[in-house]
Protein backbone atom coordinates (compact mmCIF):
# COMPACT_ATOMS: atom_id res chain seq x y z
CA UNK A 1 0.00 0.00 0.00
CA UNK A 2 2.69 2.62 0.56
CA UNK A 3 4.20 1.98 -2.68
CA UNK A 4 0.49 2.73 -4.31
CA UNK A 5 0.21 6.00 -2.01
CA UNK A 6 3.79 7.22 -3.02
CA UNK A 7 3.18 6.84 -6.85
CA UNK A 8 -0.92 8.72 -6.30
CA UNK A 9 0.81 11.51 -4.10
CA UNK A 10 4.02 11.51 -6.69
CA UNK A 11 1.17 11.69 -9.76
CA UNK A 12 -0.80 14.60 -8.44
CA UNK A 13 2.36 16.15 -7.79
CA UNK A 14 3.43 16.52 -10.95
CA UNK A 15 0.35 17.05 -12.58
CA UNK A 16 0.29 20.48 -15.26
CA UNK A 17 -2.68 21.55 -14.18
CA UNK A 18 -3.71 22.71 -10.87
CA UNK A 19 -5.83 20.30 -8.52
CA UNK A 20 -8.26 21.21 -6.20
CA UNK A 21 -8.67 19.16 -3.34
CA UNK A 22 -12.69 19.81 -1.79
CA UNK A 23 -12.92 19.00 1.43
CA UNK A 24 -16.34 18.54 3.41
CA UNK A 25 -15.62 15.72 5.84
CA UNK A 26 -12.92 14.70 7.84
CA UNK A 27 -10.09 13.57 6.62
CA UNK A 28 -7.52 10.73 8.58
CA UNK A 29 -4.14 9.67 8.49
CA UNK A 30 -3.07 9.16 4.36
CA UNK A 31 -6.17 11.61 3.45
CA UNK A 32 -4.03 14.58 4.70
CA UNK A 33 -1.14 13.47 2.15
CA UNK A 34 -3.31 13.73 -0.63
CA UNK A 35 -4.40 17.02 0.69
CA UNK A 36 -0.97 17.85 0.44
CA UNK A 37 -0.88 17.11 -2.56
CA UNK A 38 -2.84 19.42 -3.70
CA UNK A 39 -2.12 23.07 -5.09
CA UNK A 40 -5.66 24.28 -3.71
CA UNK A 41 -7.31 22.79 -0.83
CA UNK A 42 -11.11 24.37 0.33
CA UNK A 43 -12.76 22.44 3.55
CA UNK A 44 -15.86 22.78 5.12
CA UNK A 45 -15.67 24.78 8.34
CA UNK A 46 -17.13 21.76 9.98
CA UNK A 47 -14.52 19.54 8.39
CA UNK A 48 -11.82 17.65 10.46
CA UNK A 49 -8.31 16.60 10.64
CA UNK A 50 -5.88 14.56 12.00
CA UNK A 51 -2.45 12.48 11.35
CA UNK A 52 -3.77 9.38 13.70
CA UNK A 53 -1.06 7.36 12.91
CA UNK A 54 0.59 8.64 15.93
CA UNK A 55 -2.42 7.14 17.99
CA UNK A 56 -0.66 3.80 17.13
CA UNK A 57 3.16 4.58 17.42
CA UNK A 58 3.52 5.02 13.70
CA UNK A 59 5.07 7.94 11.86
CA UNK A 60 3.72 9.19 8.90
CA UNK A 61 6.46 9.13 6.86
CA UNK A 62 5.42 8.88 3.29
CA UNK A 63 2.74 11.55 3.53
CA UNK A 64 4.99 14.05 5.45
CA UNK A 65 6.34 14.91 1.86
CA UNK A 66 3.36 16.41 0.95
CA UNK A 67 2.02 17.76 4.23
CA UNK A 68 5.69 19.45 5.66
CA UNK A 69 5.88 21.94 2.88
CA UNK A 70 2.67 23.38 3.30
CA UNK A 71 2.36 23.17 7.39
CA UNK A 72 3.86 25.53 9.76
CA UNK A 73 7.32 23.52 11.41
CA UNK A 74 5.28 24.32 14.77
CA UNK A 75 2.11 22.91 13.78
CA UNK A 76 3.77 19.61 11.94
CA UNK A 77 5.85 18.98 15.24
CA UNK A 78 2.86 18.81 16.97
CA UNK A 79 0.27 17.07 15.02
CA UNK A 80 2.64 14.58 14.12
CA UNK A 81 3.37 13.56 17.02
CA UNK A 82 -0.26 13.65 19.38
CA UNK A 83 -2.66 12.80 16.75
CA UNK A 84 -5.23 14.98 18.02
CA UNK A 85 -8.11 16.43 16.02
CA UNK A 86 -7.80 19.74 14.70
CA UNK A 87 -10.32 21.45 12.52
CA UNK A 88 -10.88 23.54 9.53
CA UNK A 89 -9.75 27.47 10.73
CA UNK A 90 -6.70 25.83 12.36
CA UNK A 91 -5.88 24.01 8.92
CA UNK A 92 -6.18 27.10 7.35
CA UNK A 93 -4.11 29.18 9.59
CA UNK A 94 -0.89 26.34 9.64
CA UNK A 95 -1.33 26.39 5.81
CA UNK A 96 -2.54 22.56 5.61
CA UNK A 97 -5.85 24.46 3.26
CA UNK A 98 -6.44 27.13 1.18
CA UNK A 99 -9.74 28.24 2.73
CA UNK A 100 -12.10 27.04 5.41
CA UNK A 101 -15.74 27.75 4.07
CA UNK A 102 -19.40 27.08 4.87
CA UNK A 103 -20.12 25.93 1.06
CA UNK A 104 -17.13 24.38 -0.18
CA UNK A 105 -19.09 24.15 -3.73
CA UNK A 106 -19.44 27.39 -4.17
CA UNK A 107 -16.10 28.20 -3.37
CA UNK A 108 -14.50 25.48 -5.60
CA UNK A 109 -16.67 26.81 -8.33
CA UNK A 110 -15.57 30.25 -7.80
CA UNK A 111 -11.91 29.04 -7.70
CA UNK A 112 -11.88 27.05 -11.29
CA UNK A 113 -13.39 30.07 -12.60
CA UNK A 114 -10.48 32.60 -11.51
CA UNK A 115 -8.21 29.85 -12.79
CA UNK A 116 -9.78 29.30 -16.33
CA UNK A 117 -9.46 33.09 -16.74
CA UNK A 118 -5.51 32.37 -16.76
CA UNK A 119 -4.12 32.38 -19.94
CA UNK A 120 -2.38 28.58 -20.74
CA UNK A 121 0.56 31.06 -22.03
CA UNK A 122 0.87 32.39 -19.20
Amino acid sequence: RARELTRLLRRILELRLPVIAAIDGHVRAGGLGLVGACDIAVAGSSSTFALTEARIGVAPSIISLTLLPKMTARAAGRYFVTGEKFGAAEAAQMGLITVATNDVATTVAELTSAIAQGSPQG
